[in-house]
């Protein structure tokens, strides 16, 4: 969505933007830093993400389980869940989200 870069959203109580973009990684995909801050496989070192590409391939496979789309790359925390979701659809889906702790429940897990 074009708005979404300016886009605030409530995160765990904190008052975050999902933007700036990211990339280009392949093909032309460009990513939102706090959908990547969320995705488990992307960690920080030396004050630059790492692991984004391979979230985004992960993420083309996963559909979200609010919206439908793909790209969603942030599941449930009860292992055994399929339940993936964009950031911001978790908030929307009722999902209980620890942003001090980067955890997500869904609504059956909450």
């Amino acid at each position: 969505e074009a708005g979404d870069q300016k886009e605030l959203t409530s995160i765990g109580g904190v008052l975050q933007s999902i933007g700036p973009l990211l990339g280009p990684f392949q093909h032309k995909t460009y990513v939102h830093r706090l959908c990547a801050l969320w995705s488990p496989e992307v960690y920080h070192e030396n004050d630059k993400m790492r692991n984004v590409l391979a979230a985004v391939k992960r993420g083309r496979s996963l559909r979200c389980t609010h919206c439908g789309r793909r790209g969603a790359t942030v599941g449930c925390c009860v292992d055994w869940c399929q339940k993936t979701y964009h950031i911001r659809c978790a908030q929307k889906a009722g999902c209980e989200i620890n942003a001090l702790e980067w955890i997500l429940s869904c609504p059956e897990h909450s």
